[in-house]
């Protein structure tokens, strides 16, 4: 019956998104999966920044501090997953993806 099917497709989705919830939960908080960028031109705003890094994964969030030079700002990327920092990480420094002046470090390696 319908009835059966849309509860059978109900349960699908219930476990796909608790699936998804605990897959995006290990990689968000750790600084393993985040990366510090400094300076970030202001040409470079937090939507064209997002726009050039979610191609290497999702982004949990983003945060941005004034630069004490006042050349720019510092980023924070936070990514779901340590792989999709390595990426943006590795493309940011050998590939110049954000240009020849940015700083780009994982956050775990700051400390």
């Amino acid at each position: 019956s319908i009835e059966a099917l849309l509860d059978s497709v109900s349960k699908l989705k219930d476990i796909g998104l608790a699936t998804r919830q605990h897959i995006e939960g290990k990689g968000r908080a750790g600084p393993e999966a985040a990366i510090y960028l400094s300076p970030v031109p202001f040409n470079l705003t937090m939507q064209r920044l997002r726009e050039r890094l979610d191609k290497f994964g999702k982004i949990a969030f983003m945060k941005r501090q004034a630069h004490p030079i006042g050349v720019g700002f510092d980023a924070l990327i936070q990514f779901v997953q340590p792989a999709h920092a390595a990426a943006a990480l590795e493309a940011i420094t050998t590939m110049k993806l954000l240009g020849d002046n940015i700083f780009a470090i994982r956050q775990s390696d700051m400390m």
